[in-house]
């Protein structure tokens, strides 16, 4: 393997690693989102259309 391939395979990987990255990121932050603030979160029950 030369060592342009080695740099492209080490390059898809860290994009691979950035989405998962991102993705477990957004799924934290949506999560945080819809806690009512009964639970400590910022989301008013009166107005929560976000609720399941």
């Amino acid at each position: 393997m030369s060592f342009a391939d080695t740099v492209a395979q080490w390059t898809q990987q860290e994009k691979d690693r950035l989405e998962a990255i991102f993705q477990t990121s957004v799924q934290i932050a949506v999560n945080e989102l819809r806690k009512p603030i009964a639970d400590g979160g910022r989301m008013p029950v009166q107005s929560g259309n976000l609720r399941p």
